[in-house]
């Protein structure tokens, strides 16, 4: 047996006491390991490296206690205070201790392993952490075996190895770490390493062969799935190049060379790849023979396409320089030429007598006249690094008007100097005659906006911007003849009851395609804040997929024709209702004052003669009486149809519709819910109106007090009056429950003058004459919406003033 070995089990046997049997196996195994250890190290460097060995391993020996065999006494070797971190008899030895310096996952498999070897009496080996007394980890591996009585077969004792291999612990780790790193670099590069043993034939592939994780990925595999050989590569390489990688492997290794071959894979799933296979032979210097070729497989695909891509991009790039209409020149950094495109050449043949020659500096391919003005432009590029661009002008026999634009850019490298510069030439002769054309068009339009009064107007739809004449300054006072149209410009300054129309219509012609022309009449505020009238008319201007991109139009202003027109339909409404109010005064006259007239005529004819007794005679006074009465009335009714007329002259004012009403109440009497009346008002959208308040005030008495007239005796009346605006009018509704009127067949009755519908009740059928008449001498309207039975709702509409 090993001294060393012998050594440290001395420590633990009693005089006399021998090895038991069944432990002579495990530490005979020990023993051949320390002396095959000592036989690969010579002299001196097998007693310091033993030295350290004897210092990382110690044993130890558990006598088990029958009740817990845990928990028995603990004896180890003195080498295992040094792998602890203690001194010799530092601190007393105990399984406390022991199972102090684990980590908690460490004790539980401490403790299961101890279980199981208790229990199986199998020997264990178990690798794991200590934390040592200075805090510092340390890795140790563990053999152990149970000690039994020889009599009893009960557990007496275990008894165990432990050596520090941590160096090797954390080299292996150092090892795993690497490989890792490599792995996930040959993941990221798509490079594959692979190591192919060879047969004794030198012209044999086939032979044991090795890949890594990525060589596996790169064919389609997950690591390990197949077993490699020669055969499952070649599978994999596209059949037009399996003969010509044959030929250079197997040409490489004849010649033993390394060798390097592109060819295409196809995966697993069918995926075609490009790749760079590199190998080394490997010679056995003994025999001078190859023995393994190493090597890598680069998935280089993504390489490969941009390649591609990249030779495209050439071949695109010349082919648009050489059918491009611009002339291209690249120089040096010493203005020599390095490139051109035909047309450079024609170019210069053609304009300047001088063929493209590479290697010439470029000035001198320039006209005389013109050198100076070339060279002055090609220096002021190269210090300023900066591109320039300007017009160049030739005229000569042939073509006296022919204009170049030229632009010359620096080529400058990382380091900030200039290696180079670029010419680029392009002919604008018809660009500038387009222009010539322009202004002169513009000049002509500048004239006819002059000319006239209308405010010219260009509206770009992309971006909203609209451009005017100044006669827009003129004529409406704007301070910008350049807005926004839509936003916050001109919109804004259209009248606030004209603006959703306006803009409504403009829009559903600018979105329907087959609609060009946009025209409108609108209201619209001066800078001063006056009114004008406007009308206005646009040229919609479509691209070919019928979107709209532009609207030129024209802006006049009517303000004076339309107030003259306003006036003249005023005039003609006002002798439209003094007819009306005629051919009233001619009914009246014809039937109301002819009937009572012919009465009291008659009664006159009457009296005169003799032969009326007593009895008659009185009955003849009475009559004449009640007729001349009749008669009296008719002619005070004709009195307040004219005072109407009369009292248009007086003044108007702001009138409160809430104190309106509440005067009306005073007046008739009325309290609210006094017999059974009710009257709600909600004036929330208008309280005021500009008007003439005798008129307002007769208007709102009589609808109040005709709903009261004409009731429903058997329930509550209720009134509702409500103010509301619409398109530049204040709107009054007057709704009752009440009786109501068949307008089915009163519709054309219901205004009149004596006009009655209900004969039951007293009244002579001039009250909503009167209320027609008021209304339309204030420029209104008034509705009825009725139904017999089921209540009035009488609608005025009076005009906001001017």
């Amino acid at each position: 047996m090993n001294k060393l070995l012998q050594r440290q089990l001395e420590q633990f046997l009693s005089a006399g006491e021998t090895i038991p049997p069944h432990l002579e196996g495990f530490l005979q195994t020990v023993s051949e390991t320390y002396e095959n250890f000592e036989k690969q190290l010579p002299g001196e460097e097998i007693r310091s490296l033993v030295s350290q060995q004897i210092g990382s391993m110690g044993t130890w020996e558990l006598t088990l206690d029958s009740q817990n065999p845990l928990r028995g006494q603990l004896d180890w070797s003195e080498e295992m205070y040094g792998i602890f971190g203690y001194t010799k008899n530092e601190v007393p030895v105990t399984l406390e201790l022991y199972f102090a310096h684990l980590l908690p996952a460490d004790k539980r498999l401490v403790e299961t392993t101890l279980g199981q070897m208790i229990a199986s009496g199998e020997d264990c080996r178990m690798e794991h952490w200590l934390i040592r007394k200075d805090g510092n980890e340390c890795f140790v591996c563990q053999r152990g075996t149970l000690v039994r009585d020889p009599e009893s077969g009960e557990p007496l004792r275990l008894i165990a190895i432990v050596h520090d291999i941590t160096d090797q612990k954390r080299a292996q780790e150092e090892i795993q770490n690497k490989e890792t790193h490599l792995s996930m670099t040959q993941r990221i590069a798509r490079v594959g390493s692979w190591e192919m043993g060879l047969q004794q034939s030198l012209n044999s592939l086939v032979g044991s062969l090795r890949l890594s994780d990525e060589c596996y990925r790169i064919l389609g595999y997950e690591p390990g799935e197949i077993v490699p050989d020669v055969h499952v590569i070649t599978s994999h390489l596209h059949p037009e190049d399996r003969k010509r990688v044959h030929a250079v492997v197997g040409g490489a290794m004849a010649a033993s060379s390394p060798f390097e071959v592109e060819c295409r894979l196809i995966t697993r799933q069918g995926q075609l790849l490009h790749v760079i296979g590199r190998g080394e032979i490997i010679i056995n210097g003994l025999r001078n023979r190859p023995v393994k070729v190493i090597g890598i497989l680069q998935d280089v695909t993504e390489q490969k396409r941009a390649s591609l891509s990249l030779e495209e991009a050439k071949a695109n790039f010349k082919n648009i320089l050489e059918n491009t209409d611009t002339a291209f020149v690249l120089l040096d950094a010493e203005r020599r030429i390095l490139l051109f495109n035909r047309q450079a050449d024609e170019l210069a043949r053609r304009e300047a007598g001088y063929a493209m020659i590479i290697g010439e500096k470029y000035e001198d391919i320039v006209l005389p006249g013109r050198k100076e003005i070339v060279r002055q432009a090609l220096e002021s590029v190269a210090l300023s690094k900066q591109k320039l661009v300007y017009e160049s002008h030739y005229a000569n026999a042939d073509r006296p008007e022919c204009w170049f634009s030229v632009s010359i850019h620096p080529i400058v490298s990382e380091n900030d100097e200039l290696i180079g510069m670029s010419v680029a030439t392009h002919e604008i002769t018809k660009e500038k005659n387009h222009l010539e054309q322009i202004k002169v068009s513009n000049e002509r339009y500048e004239l006819v906006t002059r000319a006239t009064k209308d405010v010219i107007w260009d509206w770009n739809l992309m971006d909203d911007m609209v451009y005017r004449s100044n006669t827009f300054i003129e004529v409406f006072g704007g301070i910008s003849v350049a807005d926004e149209m839509l936003k916050d410009g001109w919109i804004e300054q259209v009248h606030e009851e004209d603006q959703a129309r306006v803009h409504q219509h403009m829009m559903s012609c600018i979105e329907n395609p087959r609609v060009n022309v946009w025209e409108d009449e609108y209201r619209f505020y001066r800078k001063n804040g006056e009114l004008a009238y406007v009308s206005d008319r646009g040229l919609i201007i479509r691209n070919s997929q019928g979107q709209a991109e532009r609207m030129v139009g024209a802006m006049r202003d009517i303000t004076t024709q339309t107030l003259l027109e306003k006036e003249r339909d005023k005039i003609t409404n006002d002798l439209l209702q003094r007819n009306v109010a005629l051919e009233q005064f001619t009914y009246i006259v014809s039937h109301n004052l002819r009937g009572p007239v012919a009465n009291i005529l008659g009664l006159s004819g009457l009296l005169k003669s003799s032969v009326l007794d007593e009895q008659s005679f009185q009955m003849c006074l009475t009559s004449m009486e009640s007729t001349t009465k009749k008669l009296d009335q008719v002619i005070k009714d004709l009195d307040q149809v004219l005072q109407v007329r009369q009292q248009l002259t007086q003044t108007k004012e702001k009138i409160s519709l809430r104190g309106l009403v509440e005067e009306i109440q005073v007046m008739i009497g009325h309290e609210q819910g006094h017999n059974d009346i009710w009257i709600n008002i909600d004036f929330s959208e208008t309280d005021e109106v500009y008007s003439l308040k005798s008129y307002l005030h007769s208007i709102f008495h009589n609808l109040i007090t005709n709903s009261i007239k004409y009731r429903k005796r058997d329930q509550p009346l209720t009134i509702d009056i409500k103010s509301d605006q619409s398109n530049g009018h204040t709107v009054l509704s007057f709704k009752d429950n009440g009786t109501g009127i068949d307008l089915k067949t009163n519709r054309e009755k219901v205004f009149g003058l004596y006009k009655r519908f209900h004969e039951s009740i007293e009244g002579k059928g001039v009250g909503l004459f009167m209320t027609k008449t008021q209304v339309e001498s204030l420029g209104g309207r008034i509705h009825l919406q009725s139904e017999l039975g089921g209540g009035s709702e009488f609608t005025v509409e009076l005009p906001h003033p001017s």
